[in-house]
Formats: C-alpha cells, structure tokens, sequence
C-alpha cells in the first residue's frame, strides 16, 4: 500500500503490519509532524501518537475502517514518539512517520554548520 508524506514534510520511516501493532520509536525534531496511513481487509483500526512516557499524545488519534486512508491531523510537539494501532486481525496497515520541514527544506531542528572562521 503506498503512502506518502505531504509536500513540506521528510519521511522518517515507514511501517507495515496487520492487526494490532505498537510501532518503534522515531525522534521528531520538525516545528510539528503527522503520519499517513493506508489500510485493507476488513474491521475497524485506529493509530494513535504516544508520547515517550505512553502518554496518548493530544488530537494525534485517527479512527476508521479497513480501507480508509490519510494523513493524521498535525502534531505540534518535537521528541521522542511511537504510533500505536489497535486494528481487528484483518486489518492491513502501512504508517509513515513526516516530520514537518522549514520553507528551505532543512528542518528546523538542524544546526547549520559554519566554515567560515
């Protein structure tokens, strides 16, 4: 199932599965981030953003059903996160991890290095 991140946004790693699913840790480290997902079979998912703590991370929850696809709502926090599916056992899920980006393609949270001096 192919996704993609939105323009503006890097990809930080992609993830496939089926059923329920807790997926590794990934640093974001953009002004904010999203995730985009596919699925198939049939049954209900949802995917959740958790925080480093297992903390649900605010309005990061995205609710459906086999078939559905899309970005999750913008995230705006930086630091350690993981996504969290709980899908029915016929559920197939593709999740990419984009971190958000600044207009000049660096993002935001990398430290330019100066070789003037």
């Amino acid at each position: 199932m192919p996704v993609s991140c939105p323009e503006g946004y890097e990809d930080v790693g992609i993830f496939n599965g089926i059923g329920d699913d807790s997926l590794p840790e990934f640093e974001m480290i953009g002004e904010g981030w999203r995730y985009v997902y596919a699925s198939t079979g049939s049954g209900a998912l949802e995917i959740q953003a958790l925080d480093e703590a297992g903390n649900t991370v605010p309005f990061s929850t995205v609710s459906g059903v086999a078939g559905d696809e899309g970005p999750s709502p913008r995230i705006e926090a930086q630091g350690t996160f993981s996504l969290k599916i709980d899908a029915d056992e016929e559920v197939g899920h593709t999740v990419k991890a984009c971190d958000e980006t600044d207009p000049s393609g660096r993002n935001k949270g990398t430290i330019a290095f100066d070789d003037s001096q």
